[in-house]
C-alpha cells in the first residue's frame, strides 16, 4: 500500500499463505480433478510428511527447517526468554516444515485423478 516492506512472521504471515495454497488445490480439485474439494487437511499435511529415515509418501512436498527459533517477533526488540529451537523433522517451531506447492500440487491433482 504504502510501496514499503514491512517484515512479519509466524502465524501472521504462515496462515493466509497456507488457505492461499488450499483455495488453489480447491479450485483445480473442483475443476479437473475429482469434483470435490481437500476439506479439513491435517490428516492430508502428515500423510505426505514423513520422518528423516522413513520412505517419503511425497517426496519433496516440504523443505526441513533446521535452522532458527521462535524467541522474536518480527520486530527484534520484542524476545522472549523462552521458544523453541527448529531442529531435524517435525519441531514445535516449524511443524513439518516449510510446503513446496508445486511438489504438493502435482501429488494432490496426481492422486485425485488417478483415484
Amino acid at each position: 500500500i504504502s510501496e514499503s516492506f514491512v517484515q512479519v512472521g509466524g502465524t501472521s504471515a504462515s496462515t493466509p499463505l497456507i488457505a492461499a495454497m488450499v483455495s488453489m488445490l480447491n479450485s483445480e480439485l473442483m475443476c479437473e480433478g475429482d469434483g470435490k474439494p481437500l476439506g479439513f487437511i491435517n490428516p492430508l499435511i502428515y500423510k505426505l510428511y514423513s520422518q528423516p529415515g522413513a520412505t517419503p509418501t511425497c517426496a519433496g512436498c516440504y523443505d526441513d527447517v533446521v535452522f532458527g527459533n521462535n524467541t522474536c517477533s518480527a520486530v527484534p526488540t520484542n524476545c522472549c526468554a523462552y521458544g523453541f529451537e527448529a531442529s531435524r523433522g517435525w519441531d514445535s517451531t516449524t511443524g513439518v516444515g516449510a510446503p513446496v506447492f508445486d511438489t504438493i500440487r502435482k501429488y494432490v491433482i496426481g492422486a485425485t485423478k488417478s483415484a
